[in-house]
């Protein structure tokens, strides 16, 4: 298993959207608790040793070793340290104000503190366990652009978000009545959280035209990471396997479902609304279907990582892959990989282009900073940031089946998997 705290020296590791962690034990055994209500300490002194000052050279220390971008934003970083260290700082507040004022500085809306508390809800939306909200968690389903416009990039199936319409690619321009372009991720994520049955109000735009939209919080249910089918196409048996996300628990799933589909004459790999999850678990997706290989790089500022698979090869049917606007990060890495091997054809809309990777590390109160550490690139050296992954065959569709209830999956309705189907047709004709 790749251990990235190798490269990537921070306590844990994310890739935007939300890629939770690169198999450490450490998360596991938080997420293996009852409930995540507890933040993760990895090298914190006792409580009577604590104070803001020590909390603020703790921050100032993180984003100078781990930071991406070695120019800071093209600060003086040794001017700004200096100043920040040299302020005296009384309570815990201002240290965390202190913080918060260099981290606004880097210009980075990913790279934000995060109090005890909002650690904690964090850790809860993103465990894969149950949890009250309305299905847009921060940097799994919400993400601000380069143009600092808060994007969604997937609802969370069968949520109250998805149940209401929000699409990949909206932009929610404010939160009960506050303007999102002013506040931060970490604010943005606050305001959404809250009570069962509680309602929120969100200002929405789509393509330029804004609706309002009122979502009540409701307990958003942990559904499986992998939905499969068999189909019977013109007496040839297809193995259609849907992957929500990238969870610890994925490998295994995905396994089973290659291993079901043995007698299959192809496959369908569905990665559309998937935002991202695990990086190990993504590796080692991939190499069941390429074996031992490269499957990408991730970039630091001083580090060029190789991610390689060491899984054995588990099938060499024809494969086709679906992939949409809400198809991100780790996913986009899987896609792009495929492509770049020339082992499946992808089809579908551009994917999001959330390349980024990120990490936490606790402050000695429990509170933490996410940190922008780095990039990824597929074998080809393929920026996924931004660019996302263009499909080999272009199917543009208006809705998401996996979001709109009108759409079933595998349907006559659903155009992208119908095209799905006519490759594979020709693929497995041309083989035969």
């Amino acid at each position: 298993m790749l251990n990235l705290l190798k490269f990537f020296p921070i306590g844990i590791i994310l890739a935007c959207a939300l890629d939770l962690l690169v198999g450490e034990a450490v998360i596991k055994d938080i997420f293996a608790k009852d409930t995540v209500t507890s933040s993760i300490i990895l090298a914190s002194d006792n409580e009577s040793s604590i104070t803001p000052q020590k909390l603020v050279t703790e921050a100032l220390q993180i984003i100078e070793k781990s930071y991406m971008d070695g120019s800071f934003n093209g600060l003086d970083w040794q001017q700004v340290k200096a100043e920040t260290l040299s302020r005296q700082y009384a309570t815990s507040e201002e240290a965390y104000e202190a913080i918060d004022s260099v981290l606004n500085r880097l210009g980075d809306s990913a790279t934000r503190f995060l109090t005890a508390k909002q650690f904690a809800d964090f850790l809860a939306e993103n465990s894969g366990k149950d949890y009250v909200g309305v299905g847009l968690p921060e940097l799994l389903s919400l993400d601000y652009d380069d143009d600092e416009q808060l994007r969604i990039i997937t609802p969370m199936p069968n949520s109250p978000a998805a149940e209401e319409g929000l699409q990949s690619g909206d932009l929610l321009t404010a939160i009960d009545g506050v303007a999102t372009n002013n506040i931060s991720l970490t604010e943005v994520a606050t305001k959404l959280r809250g009570t069962e049955g509680s309602t929120v109000n969100l200002t929405v735009d789509r393509d330029g035209s804004t609706f309002d939209v009122q979502l009540k919080r409701e307990i958003i249910a942990a559904t499986p990471t992998i939905r499969t089918e068999s189909i019977d196409l013109e007496n040839m048996q297809v193995g259609y396997i849907h992957l929500g996300q990238f969870s610890q628990s994925s490998p295994q799933e995905m396994k089973e479902a290659i291993n079901n589909f043995k007698e299959a004459k192809a496959l369908i790999l569905d990665l559309r609304n998937n935002p991202g999850g695990s990086i190990s678990a993504t590796l080692e997706i991939a190499g069941f279907f390429l074996g031992e290989s490269e499957i990408g790089t991730a970039v630091s500022k001083a580090d060029f990582t190789p991610l390689n698979s060491t899984e054995i090869q588990l099938t060499e049917q024809p494969l086709v892959v679906l992939v949409n606007q809400g198809t991100a990060s780790a996913a986009e890495l899987l896609a792009g990989t495929l492509q770049d091997s020339q082992r499946a054809i992808i089809v579908g809309d551009p994917t999001a282009g959330k390349g980024l990777i990120h990490g936490i590390e606790t402050l000695a109160d429990d509170s933490a900073l996410v940190v922008t550490l780095g990039k990824l690139l597929t074998p080809n050296k393929r920026d996924i940031h931004n660019s996302g992954i263009e499909p080999d065959i272009l199917v543009n569709a208006a809705s998401s089946p996996w979001l709109d209830s009108d759409i079933e999956p595998t349907s006559l309705k659903d155009i992208q998997y119908l095209e799905a189907v006519e490759q594979l047709k020709r693929t497995t004709t041309k083989k035969l």
